[in-house]
Formats: structure tokens, sequence, C-alpha cells
């Protein structure tokens, strides 16, 4: 995606996952760490897998600390200007994991993880997958994090197409996001939707946009000010 367009569209106020987390309204802290445990569950058991955990544990632990985050409001008291939220999030995992055999006990979970699909099976896999990069642990918790945020922002929109009856439209259109040598030309997707090729072209466009927009929005939400957006997304999409 553009990740330097619709700019403008970006909210003022960033860092507010954190915000969310630690709000005294039930409903809102609810959503917030609905939010977090989608997007960042898995890379959070990669990292437990990296740092020596079998893939039993890894689960427990993945499990154990997130309910831990909902029960404490968040990270605690953590100042924006230590660093992003994704580096934060990644050490309070590491600090926790040193006392996980006393914290990762199946009480400790509570009901709120239950409503969270977390298909570690999958989660496995793609760990495995990644490990062929040869990445230290850090960098490879970072890739999972950029995959994470990538994947919802695609699955944000395909629900929106979905809502107006475009499904068929967008799945053929996604595989040209990105560099496919399988996919097919603009010509060859025009005639199977029978559209013209510009108007291919022009749809691939606005859906790359629209990408990019909950790209930046996701991001917005880990950073602590507008112009580090660009510096993070950057970094992240580089390492996938």
């Amino acid at each position: 995606p553009d990740l330097g367009a619709n700019a403008g569209l970006m909210p003022e106020t960033h860092w507010s996952v954190v915000q969310r987390l630690g709000a005294e309204d039930t409903q809102c802290r609810d959503a917030a760490f609905a939010e977090v445990c989608r997007h960042y569950w898995q890379p959070l058991y990669s990292l437990a897998r990296v740092l020596g955990r079998s893939p039993q544990d890894a689960e427990d632990l993945t499990q154990a600390f997130l309910a831990n985050l909902y029960r404490r409001r968040g990270l605690g008291e953590v100042n924006p200007e230590r660093g992003r939220f994704r580096s934060l999030l990644a050490a309070a995992f590491r600090n926790f994991s040193t006392d996980a055999l006393r914290r990762s006990n199946a009480q400790s979970r509570g009901g709120h993880l239950k409503r969270i699909p977390m298909n570690f099976a999958v989660a496995e896999v793609d760990f495995q997958a990644a490990q062929t990069h040869g990445l230290d642990p850090q960098r490879l918790f970072d890739r999972q994090w950029a995959q994470a945020i990538v994947n919802n922002a695609m699955q944000t929109c395909r629900e929106e197409w979905v809502g107006k009856g475009r499904a068929p439209e967008f799945d053929a259109l996604e595989p040209l996001l990105a560099p496919d040598p399988d996919a097919p030309g603009y010509a060859e997707l025009g005639r199977r939707l029978g559209l013209s090729e510009a108007n291919v072209a022009t749809k691939v466009k606005r859906l790359r946009d629209q990408v990019g927009k909950h790209l930046r929005r996701a991001v917005a939400d880990t950073v602590l000010h507008p112009e580090e957006i660009r510096e993070e997304l950057t970094y992240l999409i580089g390492l996938l």
C-alpha cells in the first residue's frame, strides 16, 4: 500500500490502545482488550516459542499473559516515551515469562479469552515457517506483528466490501496488491469481471489506498507521535 496517501485520515491521538486498555468504562476496556488479543496473540505465541517454550507451554503462557493484561488494565505504569507499544508489549511478555510457572495456570485465563479465537495449530505452522528467515527473537516478533496488522487490514477491507455485496470483486482484486507472479494481469482480470483494463487499475488503486488507511490507523494506535506512523509502517512492511 501507499504508506503516504490519505495521511490526513489518521486520528490525532496516538498510543490510544494503552489508554483504552486502562479505561474506566468496562465496555471500552473490553473492546480494546479484544482488539489487542485478536491482533497480537500470534506474535506473542511466536515470541514464547523462540524463547524456548514448547508449543503447549507457549499456548499457556500467551493466554496467561493476556489474562494478566486484562486484570492489570494494560501494561501498568508505562511511559510512552520509553518506546512503542510493540516493543513494550514484547518486553512485558519477556518479564512475565520469567514467572510463568506461577502464573500460567488454567484459572488465570478467565472468561474474557474464551471469546477470542486463537488457532494455535496454525500459529505453530506459521512460526516454523518464519524460523527459516533466521531472524533474532525481537525481529521475529516484529515480523509476526507486521503480518498481524496486514492481515487485519485486509480482513477489515474485505468485510467492508462484503457489506456492499462485492465479495467476489474483492477476492479477484486482492492478489494484485502484492507482487505475485501467478496473479492475473489487469487485462485478463478485466475480461473476467467484465471491466476495462483502466477500470481494474482504478479499483486496485482504491483498494490499495483503503488497505493503507487501515494499516495507518492500526499503527497510529501504537505510537506516540503522528510523525512516527510512516517510520513504523516502513519498518514493519520491510520485514515481510
